[in-house]
């Protein structure tokens, strides 16, 4: 079966590729980045940070995300209502509704993973042992799958390999730590659990074919493909429409399972009246915009003007989101808005790739041409906000090259 190139979610255009080990010296990021990256040597803290903190404080409204309260959640799902199927069993499950075999026939299903470049495409992969090794599901320990090598990626020698993405942990409601593979088992049980009747479990063949072409990646495209996944779960449980009790309004199949009711602390219950209720969905939309705003204020402020700048230069631009959104929501929630909670997962203690987006832009627009300059500009403006990069810099063209 060929497994045709799976969409990269509504918040994201390009993938990234693999890391890269060399790591640029401070002096080549530039002051503000030196600044954060290093500190301030004579102090032993960021003068970045000690300012920030006074000069730039946000209401404590704004400071949740529902994206982390989402995954805290689901860590606690784990712990309190863990899925009936083991890791290998909901595996099957999904592999046969995604390539419409059987759970018994899942394990054989192999496809070709279609990278960006025709060089990097991997043919005639497994999704199941490809997905167990990567997760370091139990007794994946025995197993090998052999791949085309693509240098600065996991699968650089011809192999796959377990990543440190999933093997890390989060944190529950109440404090306990939950393996991410955990994590992303309890999701795709949720999904699992669909009427195949329901529009929204079509949402698990994206889920699949990006989770399985993460695998011949890095830990940055691992982390981008669990924030689609999270996203999609929180539109899926938005759409709500089947009965908890199982019951559907459409035909369904002897295989069709009841449509998984949600945790009260997701969706509260109608009894509780409907002024309650009604309180519940204005903030859920709230939230739901709020995130949304993060997301876009990250990309119109950082990313987009990198991926301008670099928009030629392949290894870096193709960094950006994975690896570019990790460092600068941690320079956001850890610098300059201490307290703030963003729609991103936070690799930085296992990411090798965080260099990549490491750049002073400010300093490269300003000390450039006037197409920089006229760039910069349009970022700056709030209206914006929300807009592809390719959109906002119509007209204005990069110069080929940039320092690193």
């Amino acid at each position: 079966r060929i497994a045709g190139r799976a969409s990269r979610g509504a918040f994201s255009h390009m993938r990234s590729v693999g890391h890269r080990q060399k790591r640029p010296s401070t002096e080549a990021m530039g002051p503000l980045a030196s600044k954060v990256v290093a500190g301030d040597k004579t102090r032993g803290k960021s003068p970045v940070r000690s300012c920030s903190r006074a000069n730039h404080p946000l209401h404590r409204g704004m400071l949740p995300s529902l994206y982390k309260r989402r995954v805290a959640q689901l860590a606690q799902e784990v712990i309190d209502s863990p899925a009936a199927d083991t890791l290998e069993d909901t595996l099957r499950k999904c592999i046969a509704f995604c390539y419409n075999v059987t759970p018994e026939w899942a394990p054989f299903v192999r496809v070709t993973a279609f990278a960006d470049n025709p060089s990097e495409h991997q043919m005639n992969v497994p999704v199941y042992d490809t997905l167990r090794i990567t997760w370091s599901a139990p007794g994946a320990e025995q197993l090998e799958v052999k791949c085309q090598p693509v240098m600065g990626t996991d699968v650089m020698y011809g192999r796959v390999v377990p990543s440190t993405f999933w093997s890390q942990s989060a944190t529950t409601v109440d404090g306990k730590q939950v393996k991410y593979r955990e994590l992303v088992h309890q999701l795709l049980n949720w999904f699992v659990q669909l009427f195949d009747s329901d529009d929204r479990k079509q949402l698990l063949v994206n889920m699949i074919l990006q989770l399985h072409e993460a695998c011949f990646n890095c830990v940055g495209r691992h982390k981008e493909v669990f924030e689609y996944c999270i996203y999609d779960l929180l539109k899926a449980e938005a759409t709500q429409k089947a009965d908890p009790c199982g019951e559907d309004d459409g035909e369904t199949s002897p295989t069709d399972k009841p449509t998984p009711s949600l945790p009260s602390s997701v969706v509260p219950s109608p009894s509780v009246g409907g002024q309650e209720h009604a309180r519940f969905i204005v903030r859920q939309f709230t939230a739901h915009f709020l995130d949304r705003h993060k997301r876009d204020a990250l990309h119109l402020s950082t990313i987009s003007p990198l991926k301008f700048l670099f928009q030629h230069k392949y290894e870096v631009f193709e960094n950006l989101d994975s690896h570019g959104s990790s460092f600068w929501g941690s320079v956001f929630t850890e610098v300059f808005f201490p307290g703030l909670e963003i729609p991103f997962e936070s690799i930085v203690d296992i990411d090798k790739g965080w260099s990549w987006a490491a750049i002073d832009f400010l300093q490269l627009c300003n000390k450039a041409g006037q197409a920089e300059k006229e760039a910069l500009s349009r970022f700056s403006a709030p209206e914006n906000l929300g807009r592809d990069w390719r959109q906002v810099t119509a007209g204005p063209s990069p110069p080929a090259r940039h320092p690193r």
